[in-house]
């Protein structure tokens, strides 16, 4: 789902790279590798710039909490 400023996870595969980072459905991604996300779309985009197996530096808010912090995730 879009948010202003970010996306909010609404799936996560376990055994996917989120999955193992800890993310939990109804977190939000407001940035990778500091360059804040536009929607949906925008997360695309920026994510097929990546190379396979590169990791990505993503800040998210905790659904749970409210607290945000940068969380460093190996694509596979």
């Amino acid at each position: 789902m879009n948010t202003p400023g970010g996306v909010i996870i609404e799936r996560v595969d376990p055994k996917g790279p989120l999955g193992k980072a800890g993310f939990e459905v109804g977190d939000a991604i407001l940035t990778v590798n500091g360059q804040p996300i536009s929607g949906l779309e925008g997360l695309v985009a920026i994510l097929e710039t990546i190379k396979p197996h590169e990791k990505v530096t993503l800040l998210a808010v905790d659904h749970r909490t409210g607290r945000s912090g940068n969380i460093e995730v190996p694509l596979g």
